[in-house]
C-alpha cells in the first residue's frame, strides 16, 4: 500500500476530505471530517527510524484513547506501531509499506464515526 492507495481508501469513508496542510516549515495531507482531523502524513524523523526500524511512508489516525492504540498494535503488528514522539498519545502509527487496507480503514473509520457524531 502507498499514500495513494491509502488516499483512495480514506476518501471512501462518508464526509472524510484530504486537505494539504501547509506550515512554515513543511507541507502534508491530512484527512478530516466535520473540522475534525482523523489521519494525516506523518515523515519519521531520523530518531523515529532508529528507535521504530520502520521507513517509508507512514500515517498517524487518532484513535479514542491509548488503550485502543495498544489493542490495535497487537492485533496488527505489521501494520500499527507506535514511537517514542506519540507515546502515551492515542493515534496510532500506520506502516503504508506492510499495511493491511482492512486495519487502516476500520481504524480511520471508528474515528470518523466517533468525531462525526461529537
Amino acid at each position: 500500500m502507498n499514500l495513494d492507495d491509502a488516499d483512495a481508501l480514506l476518501q471512501t469513508i462518508p464526509g472524510v476530505r484530504r486537505e494539504l496542510h501547509v506550515t512554515r516549515s513543511s507541507s502534508f495531507n491530512r484527512w478530516s471530517i466535520s473540522g475534525h482531523v482523523i489521519a494525516w502524513e506523518r515523515p519519521l524523523s531520523k530518531k523515529d527510524v532508529a528507535a521504530t526500524g520502520v521507513a517509508g511512508e507512514v500515517l498517524a489516525v487518532h484513535v479514542a484513547d491509548v488503550g485502543e492504540k495498544s489493542a490495535w498494535m497487537l492485533a496488527a503488528p505489521q501494520t500499527c506501531f507506535d514511537s517514542p514522539h506519540f507515546a502515551g498519545y492515542p493515534a496510532v502509527l500506520i506502516n503504508l509499506q506492510n499495511a493491511d487496507p482492512q486495519v487502516l480503514f476500520e481504524i480511520a473509520e471508528a474515528t470518523a464515526d466517533r468525531l462525526a457524531a461529537s
